[in-house]
């Protein structure tokens, strides 16, 4: 499986400027073999675009409509160049919106956080956190990392 081949090679890195290099020579390859899949990469370059820019989560079948395509070819054509459907994709950046605004790690008011990064109710919040994560919100904070937004996984992950 590729990205358990992406995570040893990431764990493997000496720190967060080793971890950043082999991330890029992974992605570096990624797109490549992506190029050779042909597709319409300006279409997933403009939803990559409006995803990470939209601050709620977006209608995957109305980014098709404004896209000029099916919803199934949407999905996998953003598949075939990305790795991850538009949905995932979206739900990652909104993660990392969350990262971003708890880098602090002071007085964070989840609920705050959790609205202004698009999320609608708490258990929605909760378990995206958890699944990226790994740990509920407030145990997350009690963690050191070198970098918030880099999360290591156990042996199990």
């Amino acid at each position: 499986m590729e990205g358990a081949r992406w995570r040893e090679a990431l764990l493997k890195a000496r720190d967060g400027k080793a971890r950043l290099q082999v991330l890029e020579r992974l992605l570096r390859r990624r797109l490549r073999s992506a190029g050779a899949s042909g597709g319409n990469p300006s279409r997933v370059n403009a939803a990559i675009r409006r995803l990470e820019r939209s601050a709620a989560p977006i209608a995957i079948g109305a980014l098709a409509d404004e896209l000029g395509v099916s919803h199934k070819h949407l999905i996998d054509e953003f598949r075939s160049r990305v790795g991850l459907t538009p949905k995932m994709f979206s739900r990652v950046c909104r993660f990392q919106g969350v990262l971003g605004r708890i880098q602090s790690r002071s007085g964070v008011e989840w609920a705050d956080v959790a609205c202004a990064c698009g999320y609608y109710d708490q258990s929605h919040f909760v378990h995206d956190f958890k699944e990226f994560a790994g740990l509920n919100p407030t145990k997350f904070l009690t963690h050191t990392l070198d970098d918030p937004r880099f999360i290591p996984l156990d042996d199990a992950g």
